[in-house]
């Protein structure tokens, strides 16, 4: 059977100038972390998935948690495309940690 898993990303750009939008900002941020997103870059956060209807359900609750102001978008690529990023520079993101078969049990 053909390997479905994929890795949802979030992009986001909030407003931060008040203080309301700063908390907005904050309690987002919790949400995708509780959702079990990891940070790959400051307004990136990635999750693994299992299949299309995993995405659809997470992307429905992302949708539900997201703030009215600024932007936030949602993509799903299979995992074997997301693992052939390349970083460049210092510090990048370990796109191993989504291969790694214990990950998947």
């Amino acid at each position: 059977m053909q390997d479905r898993r994929g890795v949802v990303m979030v992009f986001y750009d909030l407003p931060m100038g008040t203080s309301a939008q700063r908390r907005h900002y904050t309690v987002f941020r919790k949400h995708l972390m509780r959702e079990g997103f990891v940070q790959m870059q400051e307004s990136l956060y990635v999750k693994l998935v299992h299949n299309i209807s995993s995405f659809r359900q997470v992307e429905a609750r992302v949708k539900g948690f997201s703030p009215v102001h600024g932007t936030v978008q949602i993509l799903c690529l299979n995992l074997n495309i997301f693992c052939t990023i390349k970083t460049f520079g210092k510090g990048g993101f370990d796109v191993a940690f989504f291969s790694d078969d214990i990950f998947f049990a």
